[in-house]
């Protein structure tokens, strides 16, 4: 629980001191924006080992370190938690049972991992900047394809694998898989880009954009916790529909905000959009493992927390070029920088419109997998 606290601490606290950072080294968020990508992007790769391993106040605290210190106090934070962990893990975490064998890690499958997610998120980067039909987006992109196409291959081969890809042939699990890089785009995509608008358009200082964060992600603590009563009483499909539902109508009220905006309504909508989020998670879970065999739980968990990182890093990379790309395009006009904003929260909304699809799949293969006897949790 530390370590992750570590990383998802430290991956969103930046978030608040991007404006800071950009305007200490004169850069773009569009280069900013690996800060926050990189931590995601790290635990993207990394988040595949805990099953070798086993055989968020973050904004809020953020913003008063830039104010009162520096963006670079935010790097400090996480630092007690990584020493407790360090300390209490060779104390508490179980031994492995007598006789038994350590499994063999799968060093290749990470690093070929590592490597396809680092050169996948930079090619599109590099896209943005160089032209999508550069020498540079195409050698990224043709190198992302084969390290991805090899690390395919090799998982498909090896005995100690880091990723089961027969998960995949389950439909509810793969649509399940899609919701989850929606939910992870959404997530950690808004609280990048949220305190971006905020400091940038209603000219808000970290302190306070990072406060504006808070009563959200208290409302998201306390949603799960109801969503879990509910996703035993509710068709999966319906529960995780209307958290969609949510997120879409909270960042289509965002898509309206400017200057003008009061703070009470910011926060009021990044309450609705955490309702939608911490709706989902208890049923999203429940309904990927449904879909797949007793046997395969422990694989079908990690890669769901893959995916959803995953879609975490995906969303900051893109969001952040996608803002890039509509200030482009509203450059020569008045608002221009807030109609792009809006035009990033149109499509952060949008995403979530389109992953009612593969929801409704769910049902289908739920309805399916309980008329043979395959549909318990």
């Amino acid at each position: 629980m530390l370590g992750a606290t570590s990383m998802v601490l430290e991956s969103t606290i930046i978030n608040v001191a991007i404006p800071s950072i950009m305007a200490h080294f004169g850069i773009g968020q569009d280069t900013a924006q690996w800060l926050s990508a990189g931590f995601l992007a790290s635990m993207t790769a990394t988040i595949l080992t805990a099953a070798w391993c086993v055989q968020a106040l973050g904004p809020a605290v953020g913003g008063y370190l830039v104010d009162v210190l520096s963006w670079r106090a935010i790097f400090f934070v996480t630092m007690p938690f990584c020493l407790a962990a360090l300390y209490l893990v060779p104390r508490f975490m179980p031994e492995r049972a007598p006789g038994a064998t350590r499994p063999r890690f799968d060093w290749l499958g990470l690093i070929l991992l590592t490597t396809f997610v680092f050169t996948a998120l930079d090619s599109f980067h590099s896209g943005h900047r160089d032209g999508w039909g550069s020498t540079a987006f195409l050698w990224r992109a043709i190198v992302a394809l084969a390290v991805g196409g090899g690390f395919i291959l090799w998982e498909r081969s090896t005995p100690q694998r880091m990723l089961e890809l027969r998960l995949f042939r389950e439909p509810g699990f793969a649509a399940a898989s899609v919701v989850s890089v929606a939910y992870g785009i959404g997530l950690y995509g808004s609280t990048y880009v949220v305190p971006l608008f905020t400091q940038t358009i209603a000219r808000y200082g970290a302190a306070k954009s990072g406060v504006l964060l808070l009563p959200g992600g208290l409302v998201l603590a306390a949603t799960i916790l109801v969503a879990g009563r509910l996703s035993n009483r509710l068709s999966s499909h319906y529960v995780i529909t209307s958290g969609l539902a949510c997120f879409s109508t909270s960042f289509l009220l965002f898509a309206t905000g400017d200057a003008t905006t009061a703070f009470a309504s910011f926060a009021l909508w990044i309450v609705i959009g955490r309702i939608g989020l911490g709706t989902m998670i208890p049923s999203l879970s429940a309904g990927a493992m449904q879909a797949i065999r007793p046997e395969l739980l422990t694989q079908g968990t990690g890669a769901i927390n893959f995916l959803r990182q995953f879609g975490g890093a995906l969303g900051v990379n893109l969001l952040s070029l996608t803002l890039e790309w509509r200030s482009a395009v509203h450059a020569t006009e008045v608002d221009g920088a807030t109609r792009a904003f809006h035009d990033s929260f149109l499509a952060l909304a949008l995403i979530f419109l389109l992953a009612m699809v593969p929801v409704w799949m769910m049902r289908s293969t739920a309805s399916g997998n309980s008329r043979s006897g395959f549909g318990g949790v």
